[in-house]
């Protein structure tokens, strides 16, 4: 069940995830914390967006609605953070539109822009490390530390999502004991 279908009004849990639309991208657009680029914190559409100074907004935008994710589209987007990372810095990239929610996968569009932009940007793009730590927060973000070394390298979105399906069948079944609602 989609929110909308319960009836209840949105609350918003925090002041950047202001609309349903957000809540839907979050899971994906997370990571996008963990770069150097802004995931969109301190405009009117958090993690709907992603961009920085050096990206080509139309060149990012082609090549990701040419790879014809499921339930997605991507149009160029030019904004200005007036808090948090590049506050005050126009970036340019991309706005993120989920067209069907039941084929959307937040997690592999996410790596597919996180690769994209690799791809396109090696000497501009960085990886977050941790304050006094030798741990990058994309690999506490996304739960293990062999994800980030695949996108760094010559391993497709594919293979990646691949390498963690059998992880990923194992906590459903761990969790459905504890579920309360089930489909």
């Amino acid at each position: 069940m989609w929110y909308e279908d319960t009836g209840l009004a949105w609350v918003s849990p925090s002041p950047n995830m202001p609309t349903v639309d957000t809540a839907v991208l979050y899971p994906g657009m997370c990571l996008f914390e963990a770069t150097n680029l802004s995931e969109g914190r301190g405009t009117t559409r958090p993690f709907e967006q992603v961009g920085a100074p050096w990206i080509e907004a139309n060149r990012l935008t082609t090549a990701l609605n040419a790879r014809a994710l499921p339930g997605v589209r991507f149009r160029a987007a030019h904004f200005l953070p007036t808090f948090w990372k590049l506050q005050g810095t126009t970036c340019h990239g991309v706005q993120v539109y989920v067209t069907d929610r039941e084929a959307f996968e937040p997690i592999m569009t996410g790596l597919t822009m996180i690769k994209q932009i690799l791809e396109f940007w090696p000497e501009d793009f960085q990886w977050i490390r941790l304050d006094h730590d030798t741990q990058y927060f994309f690999d506490r973000l996304i739960g293990n530390n062999g994800i980030r070394p695949q996108l760094n390298s010559y391993v497709s979105v594919e293979e990646i999502v691949d390498s963690y399906q059998d992880d990923e069948a194992m906590f459903r079944e761990i969790r459905q004991p504890f579920l309360l609602y089930d489909k």
